[in-house]
């Protein structure tokens, strides 16, 4: 029984390699069969890395996007699953870079704000605070 595994590994190797080199001669089918093979471990992957169904589907669909764009670019150094995965992998830490930086702002608290400098703004004049002692600074408005 175990003298079978490396054939069975070496052929699903050998068919995703084959899957490659139709998809390289413009097979899209070949590419076809290349994601229904891969697309469940991918977004498992992805979602243990980003823990948003949202952002590791997006970053899964993203790394067939760019697996597919630059299939001429996979040299046959590592196995083809190896190298969509790293793909992923990184699609999925740039998912978590941008939702890092991206900032949230409460609408409810810029525009209570807001409201308080025109209402500065109408009573003393053209009032500047200073953003250091925590105030708004009502010359923005």
């Amino acid at each position: 029984m175990n003298a079978n595994l490396p054939q069975v590994v070496g052929r699903a190797v050998r068919d995703d390699l084959d899957l490659v080199h139709a998809t390289q001669g413009g097979d899209v089918s070949a590419f076809e069969e290349l994601v229904e093979r891969y697309d469940r471990k991918l977004l498992r992957i992805a979602e243990h890395i980003t823990h948003n169904r949202e952002d590791s589907q997006d970053a899964v669909q993203e790394a067939f996007l760019k697996a597919f764009q630059h299939m001429g670019d996979f040299r046959e150094h590592s196995q083809f699953s190896t190298w969509l995965i790293r793909i992923t992998v990184n699609q999925a830490l740039m998912k978590l870079r941008k939702r890092r930086t991206t900032k949230e702002v409460s609408l409810d608290k810029t525009l209570k704000q807001t409201e308080a400098c025109f209402r500065a703004r109408s009573q003393i004049g053209r009032p500047t605070l200073k953003n250091s002692t925590g105030r708004l600074n009502c010359e923005t408005f």
